[in-house]
C-alpha cells in the first residue's frame, strides 16, 4: 500500500485485483466498462495476443533449419511455454479410485514443465514417447492472402473481441474514443418478436 502514492497508482491497484479476483467470473466486463477501460483493453489484449504468438513461435523455431521469419522477442512473454509435450500413463488409482484409466504426463527438464513455462530449448523433434501440444503458439496466425505479410489472433480467439478488433479495422480502431458496441448478446425472445429486424453481431 505504500509504494500506491498517487490516486491514479490506487485506481491501477484496484482494476488489477478486481481482474486476479473476477476475471473467471464475469464481472471484468462490467467494471472496464463502467470505468471507460473497455475498449482500451480489447485492443491492447489483441496486439499482446499476436506479439506473444511471434515470440512463441520465434522460441519453437530457433534452433531449427527454418527459423520463424518474424523473430520477435518481448520479455513480458519470456517464461510463457510455446509448445507442450505430453504422453497419457495409467492413472494412480491412490488419487483416482474410479472413473480415469489415464492421466496427462507431461514432459519435464529438470524442475521445468513444458506445460508451465518456457523450455530453455526446444528440440526439433518431440521427446520419445510424447506427443506435442500447440500452447502460446496458437495465439496468432498470419492473415492469408495479405501483402505485406501480417498477423492476427488466430481464428480459435479472434471471437473473443465481439468484432470490436480484427485484421482489417486494427489500423483505424481508435481505443479511446471507439466503444465497444455492446456487452451481452440480444436475447433469443427479442430476437423473436423483432421479425428478423434484429440480429446479433460481433461473435455472437
Amino acid at each position: 500500500m505504500d509504494a500506491l502514492g498517487t490516486k491514479e497508482d490506487f485506481f491501477n491497484a484496484i482494476v488489477q485485483e478486481r481482474a486476479w479476483e473476477f476475471g473467471g467470473e464475469k464481472h471484468r466486463r462490467y467494471d472496464l466498462a463502467r470505468w471507460n477501460l473497455y475498449g482500451k483493453t480489447l485492443y491492447n489484449l489483441y496486439f499482446d495476443w499476436i506479439e506473444l504468438g511471434k515470440v512463441a513461435r520465434t522460441k519453437q523455431y530457433e534452433n531449427t533449419e527454418t527459423p520463424f521469419e518474424n523473430p520477435t522477442y518481448d520479455a513480458r512473454f519470456d517464461s510463457y511455454p510455446a509448445v507442450a509435450y505430453y504422453k497419457m500413463v495409467p492413472a494412480d488409482k491412490t488419487l483416482f479410485p474410479v472413473c480415469v484409466a489415464e492421466t496427462m504426463d507431461w514432459y519435464k527438464e529438470g524442475d521445468i514443465n513444458s506445460y508451465d513455462e518456457a523450455l530453455p530449448a526446444y528440440p526439433s523433434q518431440n521427446p520419445s514417447g510424447y506427443s506435442r501440444v500447440d500452447m502460446c503458439v496458437q495465439y496468432c496466425t498470419q492473415v492469408k492472402n495479405a501483402s505485406p505479410r501480417r498477423w492476427e489472433p488466430s481464428a480459435r480467439i479472434l471471437h473473443s473481441f465481439y468484432g470490436y478488433i480484427n485484421a482489417s479495422n486494427a489500423g483505424a480502431v481508435n481505443p479511446e474514443t471507439d466503444p465497444v458496441r455492446y456487452l451481452v448478446p440480444i436475447p433469443p425472445d427479442a430476437l423473436s418478436s423483432h421479425q428478423g429486424l434484429l440480429k446479433n453481431y460481433y461473435g455472437y
